[in-house]
């Protein structure tokens, strides 16, 4: 790898890009199998759009996962705006996934089904996709927030075979039962799916369906401003890896860190936020609003949970700077490292804002008119960013906003 500093390795990692990939690979001992020898080995066709990553290549997201399910801990940390708490450590998470797997199995699931899920953020929307993933089923997932009809304009293009629901969650200092709402939902959708309420458990490792580098791993959706929502979907080796990179590389996240996104199950950053799954990190999970019972809410989760890389929108910045908060004075905030944003652009004046009020160094990750992985935390200007990701095309970005265009 000749690399001697971050522009080395920049003008490696997209310059020769079947050996950047194949070192990533290597570098997080992925536990895959067929890895061919040569470049064609990881990139057989460059032509897009029908680029072939890794051919003859099988493995499953969950493998590399549950590489980590010796250490001692929490895997994930479920908390909801009453501060009602709760763990999953990583011994006991494969016994998790394990069980709603063989449930899965048992009602019929299996490879390229498609298994639904109608949840808050919780620890248990977690283990249901995991246990999808490890059966090398399919995953697509709408929060709770969304009415039955606008979940089904999504999930019933599908035809699940699974609907994985749950009894509702707290809001703003109220419960919001959905046990209605479920029933619609499972209605509404084509083939008369299973429908699980409670997750089982159990304590029996998961078996684990390696399956093709491109197979699919979930469909993400379009908001559906523009007609009917559109869905996108994505591979679990592609999956994969460009979250080892994300998480790994580009977020520093690994063993020790406490990673927190504040989202939910239809964003995207839900799916992100597993990445930190895979390179040994705690996830955390908040279910309810984001200001209850007071606009400091999740400065204080950040303070009790020990967070070291917090996610969070524009929005709830803007509210926190509104409010008069000043969360490095206030709360302990001194293993915080990064704060990431995403989903609206984030001013000039909110980015001096969190930075000068976190102590952390602040990554604004999207809100621009394309998806942008995080980029590392560089102390230093960048005259660009050029992005390879499998299976995408590679987009040169201009800092200055003044063009976007191919290389």
């Amino acid at each position: 790898m000749p690399c001697n500093d971050y522009e080395d390795m920049w003008r490696w990692s997209v310059e020769s890009v079947p050996q950047f990939w194949r070192a990533l690979w290597e570098f997080f001992e992925v536990p895959g199998r067929g890895l061919r020898d040569g470049d064609a080995g990881v990139l057989a066709n460059s032509a897009m759009p029908a680029a072939q990553w890794f051919p003859g290549v099988e493995l499953n997201y969950v493998a590399q996962m549950l590489r980590h399910v010796h250490r001692d801990g929490a895997a994930i940390v479920g908390v909801d705006e009453a501060g009602e708490r709760s763990e999953i450590s990583w011994r006991e998470l494969p016994g998790r996934i394990g069980a709603v797997a063989a449930e899965l199995r048992r009602l019929g699931v299996g490879r390229g089904d498609c298994v639904a899920a109608y949840l808050p953020d919780v620890p248990d929307a977690m283990v249901a996709f995991l246990a999808t993933a490890s059966v090398g089923a399919v995953w697509a997932g709408c929060g709770q927030d969304y009415a039955p009809e606008g979940a089904a304009a999504r999930l019933a293009q599908l035809t699940p075979k699974v609907l994985i629901s749950g009894r509702g969650y707290r809001y703003n200092g109220r419960w919001v039962s959905k046990q209605a709402d479920t029933e619609v939902l499972h209605r509404l959708l084509p083939g008369e799916p299973a429908l699980i309420i409670e997750l089982p458990t159990g304590s029996e490792d998961p078996v684990v369906e390696m399956v093709p580098f491109d197979h699919p791993i979930w469909v993400l959706f379009s908001s559906g401003t523009t007609g009917k929502p559109k869905g996108i979907v994505h591979g679990h080796g592609g999956m994969l890896l460009e979250h080892l990179k994300g998480a790994g590389l580009h977020c520093d996240l690994g063993p020790g860190d406490v990673f927190f996104w504040q989202t939910a199950l239809s964003w995207m950053m839900w799916n992100f936020r597993l990445a930190g799954l895979l390179v040994g990190a705690t996830v955390v999970c908040y279910s309810g609003h984001p200001l209850y019972p007071n606009a400091d809410r999740l400065w204080e989760l950040l303070e009790a949970e020990r967070v070291t890389y917090f996610g969070t929108s524009p929005g709830h910045l803007h509210a926190s700077k509104k409010a008069g908060l000043e969360p490095l004075s206030e709360h302990d905030l001194t293993v915080l490292k990064t704060l990431g944003s995403s989903g609206s652009p984030l001013s000039a004046d909110l980015f001096q804002w969190a930075g000068a009020h976190t102590g952390a160094t602040v990554s604004s990750l999207s809100g621009v008119p394309m998806s942008v992985p995080p980029s590392p935390a560089v102390r230093r200007k960048c005259p660009r960013i050029l992005v390879s990701c499998p299976p995408a095309t590679w987009v040169s970005i201009c800092t200055a906003g003044r063009r976007i265009a191919a290389p």
